[in-house]
C-alpha cells in the first residue's frame, strides 16, 4: 500500500507544478531516472544487498510504482526546473538527495524497503551520485540550465551571435 500511496503523492505533485509544453523534453529525464533505478534495483536485488516488500506490481527487483512514481517524477521535475548558476546546481543537487533519501528512510521505517548487506550511507552516496549524472544529463543532453541566452553573448544585440562564434575572421 506505500508504493501505491507514493505513487499517487508523486503526482498529485507532478500535476501542480509540471511545465506541459516542455514536458517532451523533460520527460526524458524522468526515463534516464527510471534505468538508472531499475538497473540498481536490478543489481542490488542480484547481489541481495536489499529487497523491496510488498511492491505490488514487481519489476527487475523493484515496485513499478516506485519508479514510475517518485523516480519519474523527481528527475522529471529536476530537468524542468534545472538551474542555470552552478553554485545553485550544486545546491539543487544535495537538497533533491536530502529529500529522496528521507524518503528512502522512511521507506525503511515502513519495512517495505528491507537492507540485509546494504547501509544508509551507501545509498546516501549512490543516490547523490545518481541525482549528479541526472543533472549533467539535463545540462548536457537537454541543452538545460549553463547556457548564455543569445541575446548575453552578442553583447546586447539580440539574434546576433558574437564574431567568433559566426566564424567571422578579424585581421
Amino acid at each position: 500500500m506505500e508504493w501505491i500511496i507514493l505513487f499517487i503523492v508523486s503526482w498529485v505533485l507532478f500535476i501542480l507544478l509540471a511545465d506541459w509544453k516542455k514536458l517532451k523534453v523533460n520527460i526524458w529525464c524522468g526515463a534516464a531516472a527510471i534505468f538508472c533505478q531499475m538497473a540498481a534495483d536490478s543489481m542490488a536485488g542480484h547481489h541481495k544487498l536489499y529487497y523491496i516488500e510488498n511492491p505490488v506490481l514487481h519489476i527487475l527487483g523493484s515496485s513499478v510504482f516506485f519508479g514510475l512514481g517518485p523516480v519519474f517524477v523527481i528527475a522529471t521535475l529536476l530537468a524542468q526546473f534545472h538551474p542555470s548558476r552552478k553554485p545553485l546546481v550544486i545546491l539543487n543537487i544535495i537538497i533533491l538527495t536530502a529529500l529522496y533519501s528521507l524518503q528512502e528512510l522512511l521507506l525503511l521505517a515502513r519495512h517495505v524497503l528491507v537492507y540485509t548487506n546494504w547501509h544508509f550511507t551507501e545509498s546516501l552516496f549512490l543516490n547523490l551520485v545518481v541525482l549528479a549524472a541526472l543533472s549533467w544529463f539535463s545540462i548536457t543532453v537537454l541543452g538545460k540550465g549553463r547556457h548564455r541566452p543569445l541575446k548575453e553573448a552578442a553583447g546586447g544585440d539580440e539574434g546576433v551571435a558574437p564574431a567568433d562564434e559566426r566564424g567571422d575572421k578579424q585581421g
